[in-house]
């Protein structure tokens, strides 16, 4: 379930991240190295994740 709810976090922390690129034509065109960058960025980010979600590390 923990798994579930982390990767739920990880899709609403993505939405405005993919939104942005969206609007700049950049999504269809990450290669495999930009997106191994982006997965080891969500793998730093799953701690905060799984603690409380994107709210945990948001600027007040």
């Amino acid at each position: 379930m923990k798994n579930v709810i982390a990767a739920d976090a990880c899709r609403d922390l993505l939405r405005p991240v993919r939104s942005w690129m969206q609007a700049r034509g950049a999504v269809d065109t990450l290669d495999a190295g930009q997106r191994a960058t982006l997965h080891g960025l969500l793998e730093k980010l799953r701690p905060a994740i799984e603690r409380g979600g994107s709210h945990a590390w948001a600027e007040p």
